[in-house]
């Protein structure tokens, strides 16, 4: 029965990480299409059907994104509880958890401003100027940290497929 546990915990994290990191790389892409390149500067030229557009699909990604980093966050943990796993003999997972768990703060403190976002959007007046200021508040909350939280996930995914620093490996 724990063994069946264990197998579903790890379909759930297989599972909440696409949709998690799916929802930030659309986030990341759609924000993108508001601002010229390279700045925060937004583009003037567009109309605001199209911020309703883009607003509603930022919306979306956010609670794709807080909903599947919930319940990752808790079924990583519980994994690492139940699963007994030597992380001593696996270093390339322990530096996984090591970079998951040290970017959290980033991640929930950016959670607020999405929660904020999404809460304005659905319930709020939906005012653009209001969105427009909560999305560059998010955006430069916490400076460059959380570009540096994705590029520490996607170092998680070739962590998982080169599995460096991996001594069951040598001592089979």
């Amino acid at each position: 029965m724990k063994k069946h546990l264990v197998n579903f915990l790890l379909l759930i994290i297989i599972v909440c990480s696409i949709f998690w990191l799916g929802g930030i790389n659309v986030r990341a892409i759609v924000v993108n299409e508001l601002f010229y390149t390279g700045t925060l500067e937004w583009k003037n030229n567009l109309s605001p059907d199209y911020y309703s557009a883009i607003f509603k699909v930022i919306t979306i990604s956010s609670i794709y994104a807080m909903v599947s980093y919930f319940f990752l966050f808790i079924s990583i943990i519980l994994y690492l509880s139940l699963s007994k796993i030597d992380l001593k003999s696996k270093g390339w997972l322990m530096a996984s958890i090591i970079l998951f768990f040290l970017f959290s703060p980033v991640e929930i403190y950016t959670s607020v401003f999405d929660f904020k976002f999404i809460y304005e959007y659905f319930f709020g007046t939906a005012d653009y100027y209001y969105l427009k200021e909560l999305l560059i508040k998010r955006l430069t909350s916490l400076s460059g940290l959380p570009v540096i939280a994705l590029f520490s996930y996607y170092t998680i995914l070739i962590l998982f497929v080169w599995k460096p620093l991996d001594k069951s490996k040598t001592n089979s």
